[in-house]
């Protein structure tokens, strides 16, 4: 089967990140060798790499880096690749839901193209690409980065550009056209709004106390708990059946882990101030927390994390919700994966870890199919000072570790060799700044060199890869 064909079939499928693997596979081993490299000239099969892109970005980035940097002077297949970008931008949302990080990656693609292209009458007629991409925006991030790209775009390539003025022009017009149809929108939508605030009000006015409820039969689109108060009681809440009940509601549940990936997000009550841990020094350790961003949280919203975490962490509660809810799980996890895609998040990383490690014993299979189909794994490279991190890291990539079974530890090799986890550390710890914590470091890299040494690629890396490591053993540790 051809490489195309497999990623086409990739795409279609329910699980894609999977499907993808043999074909990545064959296209890194066909990189490096000059007589290979037909097989994956087809302009086919960047398209499709970019489809799955927000799947597996660091592999991807570095699989179409490398394309480029190999056929970038055949002029042929730029054009080829200048079409492919410009049918990316033109797809909607609606068609394909993660096509805004797709459209941004393609933007810093098309921008390389610009750059390389010698031909000045190409260079002014690809140009308008930029104008597609802005045309098609959905979201206020992907307008500022196209706008963005144009600015960067006129500055350098002005000498090369014979119709700059026509193209700036251009851009005016099309910024305005969709400001009108912005205001048009806004208009429409100002008719319902009145309408919506009093929908609002009848409803709140229809809630009723917790009490009431207890003694009535229960219905779900009813039910309130104020969890703050939930969460201060003096012992561990265990979920009784009318909080199932508000849990069964994907939205609840995803508030609740919010206080702990994104704790800014709602304001914390007064009940904290009588909270039993209330009292407690707290200390706060830099290392749990992003370097990046020196906002400093309150203490209660460090206490409403801790107390969430041992809330989600409790093994009655844990199997409650598994029962009640079959999504609590991945609901959790994407969560969490959204703790790392923004960069505001003030969530504490070791309560986060905390979580990590307590799925990883009670839901093994599960825990690392999350882990590794979110990128969770990539991202945990960013934050190698906190030691709790480092420690998770290593369980998961470890192909020593007991207390994971054995098919589930050669599946997991498998992927991450296919998708060159290994390289990327040691490309990481060369390159990380001087003051990083080095004994931690030091121990990763340890790690890697052993695995290096010591594992098999070939056996693995031919067993089970179209499996889904999430369903293949549930094991606890010891």
């Amino acid at each position: 089967m051809k490489i195309i064909e497999m990623l086409e079939i990739a795409i279609k499928s329910t699980d894609p990140l999977i499907k993808a693997l043999p074909a990545i596979k064959l296209i890194n081993q066909s990189l490096p060798f000059p007589e290979r490299r037909h097989f994956i000239r087809d302009i086919q099969i960047v398209k499709n790499l970019l489809m799955i892109y927000p799947l597996m970005k660091e592999p991807i980035y570095l699989i179409i880096q490398q394309m480029f940097d190999i056929f970038c002077n055949e002029q042929e297949w730029m054009i080829e690749l200048i079409r492919v970008i410009e049918s990316i931008a033109m797809i909607s949302i609606q068609q394909w839901m993660s096509i805004n990080e797709i459209k941004e990656f393609a933007l810093d693609l098309f921008e390389s193209i610009l750059y390389k292209l010698d031909d000045m009458q190409l260079v002014d007629d690809k140009c308008y690409v930029l104008i597609v991409f802005l045309k098609h925006a959905e979201s206020e991030q992907l307008v500022m980065k196209v706008m963005s790209k144009i600015q960067l775009i006129k500055h350098e390539l002005q000498f090369k550009m014979k119709t700059m003025h026509q193209f700036e022009d251009l851009v005016e017009q099309t910024v305005l056209q969709m400001y009108i149809e912005e205001q048009n929108r806004k208009a429409e939508e100002q008719h319902h709004r009145i309408a919506a605030l009093e929908l609002a009000e009848s409803i709140q006015k229809k809630q009723k106390s917790q009490k009431q409820l207890e003694e009535e039969p229960i219905q779900q689109d009813e039910i309130f708990i104020d969890l703050d108060q939930l969460l201060t009681k003096d012992e561990i809440p265990t979920i009784d059946e009318y909080q199932a009940e508000y849990f069964k509601n994907q939205d609840n549940l995803l508030l609740l882990v919010s206080f702990i990936t994104d704790p800014l997000a709602v304001e914390t009550s007064l009940y904290y101030e009588a909270d039993p841990y209330a009292d407690c020094e707290i200390t706060i350790d830099l290392d749990s927390y992003k370097r990046f961003y020196q906002m400093k949280l309150d203490r209660s919203y460090i206490l409403r994390s801790f107390k969430t975490m041992l809330f989600l962490t409790d093994l009655k509660n844990h199997n409650h919700l598994q029962q009640i809810n079959e999504r609590s799980l991945q609901t959790i996890f994407r969560s969490i994966q959204g703790f790392f895609q923004n960069a505001l998040s003030l969530g504490n990383l070791t309560h986060i870890i905390c979580l990590l490690q307590f799925y990883l014993k009670y839901e093994t299979s599960y825990t690392i199919y999350y882990v590794l189909n979110y990128g969770i794994h990539y991202q945990l490279l960013d934050y190698l000072y906190n030691s709790y991190v480092v420690d998770f890291l290593l369980r998961i990539i470890d192909p020593q570790n007991k207390h994971l079974p054995q098919q589930v530890t050669l599946l997991t090799m498998s992927f991450l060799i296919c998708t060159g986890l290994f390289p990327y550390i040691v490309m990481r710890i060369v390159n990380l700044d001087l003051d990083e914590p080095k004994p931690k470091n030091h121990k990763l890299q340890e790690k890697v060199t052993i695995y290096q040494k010591n594992i098999n690629y070939e056996n693995i890396s031919h067993r089970g890869e179209r499996n889904k490591i999430g369903l293949v053993v549930n094991a606890s540790f010891s």
